[in-house]
């Protein structure tokens, strides 16, 4: 995979009323094109600040970050868009008219701008609302508004700084599979910063866990990060769920399944998290399910045991 992003050996520090404090040091870390990337960790550990970084909004006190081949020495708006908890929606426009705002920005003929956000608008789900203003939007929609702006500027990277952490679970998880979609439609290189480890699982390709200090205590992908994590600190900040976020990550039909050899009982489609697997068989007090394809027809069967085994 081709990096588009290159972090080198980072260091940023800040003075304070008690002394400096390090925001990061010696982060390294690549993000491939096309790739979503999440940064978690806990609170003050450089999640944002390498975020700023990335947009050319923070200078590192040593080393670099590199943007397709070119150090990032400012904000550049043809480099990275941003979308941050807070819309920041103006009131006075409509959700058409807020989508466009950046092309404006950018002397961008109205014509023009006004054909990207339309274009945007059905990915987005926001056709029957383009004429509305954000008073008259909902908290979430008015967040897939603040998306679409970034997306309009259709710049290689798109940075987001917790931009659903103020959302209610329900509109959050529709938001979170729906950022998914837009990403595998336009191959957006994503950034996104979040201090929910479910969140960055679901989201990321691979994920960066910083520890205090703006240490990179590991960078992998959800697999790896769920099956090694690479100290205690990860460990535990994986949750001690880690076995079960590992079985969410996979369906039964990616399984090696049993022969059905008459086996009857609970079914479960194909399409079915491992996870959600290992539920229905506690609900239904069985140790084994006979999976299904997308035509109904059973394809062979899951135990207890083969479960585990993944997890374990």
């Amino acid at each position: 995979m081709t990096e588009l992003i290159v972090v080198d050996r980072v260091d940023k520090r800040y003075a304070t009323s008690s002394g400096p404090v390090d925001a990061l040091r010696g982060v390294s870390l690549g993000v491939g094109a096309g790739e979503f990337c999440t940064l978690i960790g806990p609170s003050g550990c450089g999640k944002s600040t390498l975020l700023g970084m990335l947009g050319g909004l923070v200078h590192p006190d040593a080393g670099r970050i590199v943007v397709d081949g070119r150090p990032v020495e400012g904000p550049d708006p043809r480099r990275a868009a941003t979308v941050f908890q807070d819309p920041g929606l103006f009131p006075w426009r409509t959700t058409l008219e807020n989508i466009e705002f950046g092309l404006e920005l950018q002397g961008v003929p109205r014509a023009r701008r006004r054909a990207v956000a339309q274009e945007l608008l059905a990915p987005l789900g926001l056709r029957d609302f383009a004429a509305k203003y954000p008073r008259e939007l909902s908290g979430g929609m008015r967040q897939r508004v603040a998306i679409g702006r970034a997306l309009a500027i259709d710049t290689p990277i798109v940075l987001m700084d917790e931009p659903f952490g103020a959302l209610d679970p329900i509109t959050r998880a529709r938001l979170q599979h729906e950022l998914l979609r837009i990403q595998h439609e336009l191959h957006k290189t994503i950034v996104f910063v979040t201090h929910d480890i479910d969140e960055a699982i679901l989201l990321g390709d691979r994920i960066a866990i910083l520890r205090e200090g703006g240490v990179l205590a590991q960078y992998d992908t959800p697999d790896a990060l769920l099956a090694h994590p690479h100290d205690e600190f990860v460990a535990r900040f994986l949750g001690a769920d880690r076995g079960l976020k590992l079985l969410a990550l996979r369906r039964l039909d990616e399984l090696d399944l049993a022969p059905l050899d008459g086996v009857a009982g609970p079914t479960a489609d194909g399409s079915t998290t491992l996870r959600d697997a290992l539920s229905q068989m506690i609900t239904a007090g069985t140790r084994s399910l006979v999976v299904l394809d997308g035509a109904g027809q059973p394809q062979g069967v899951v135990t207890l045991e083969s479960l585990t085994g993944v997890a374990a």
